[in-house]
């Protein structure tokens, strides 16, 4: 349904994690265009501009969503801890992340994330700690299995992930 802003918002999911970023892009635009107080269409639109390498336009539209939502779901603290990351804010990514984990403690993505956080901090043993938790779910944990999980455009942002997570104790 090209005018319903869930279906609209659906696509742009499939289309960010099928890394095409200018339809996951026109989706998410067109989500909000449908229904410009879906703050999850917001969400969305910060998630594909900061997968993409654009964190500070990001930062922008995510503030907008929390605007519209002032009681975010977990997932929105995932995703602003992971536009501070992107800017290399680490404690407010970390404060981010964490309070993501209060409200999931089982969201893996979250503990993959907070570990890069913690080894940029200098803190190894919460690095170590929480990729061993992300290892305890069965998770398969490589360089390649990263690449695939998380969407990113920009290699630039990729390296600076997996770089956190190697200084966190990923094998490569």
């Amino acid at each position: 349904d090209e005018y319903s802003p869930q279906v609209q918002w659906a696509v742009g999911i499939v289309n960010t994690y099928s890394r095409n970023y200018t339809l996951a892009l026109k989706a998410a635009e067109k989500t909000i265009a449908r229904s410009p107080h879906f703050a999850d269409g917001y969400g969305l639109l910060a998630t594909v501009l900061n997968y993409a390498g654009r964190p500070d336009e990001a930062l922008q539209v995510m503030q907008k969503a929390i605007a519209l939502n002032p009681r975010p779901p977990f997932i929105y603290k995932m995703i602003l801890g992971q536009i501070h990351f992107n800017l290399r804010d680490y404690p407010k990514a970390a404060d981010y992340f964490g309070q993501a984990v209060e409200r999931n403690p089982s969201a893996q993505e979250v503990r993959l994330w907070l570990s890069a956080t913690y080894a940029y901090l200098g803190s190894k043993e919460e690095a170590s700690w929480e990729l061993e938790q992300v290892r305890h779910y069965g998770t398969d944990l490589s360089v390649d299995s990263i690449d695939r999980f998380i969407p990113f455009e920009d290699p630039d942002l990729r390296k600076h992930l997996i770089d956190g997570l190697i200084m966190a104790g990923l094998d490569l």
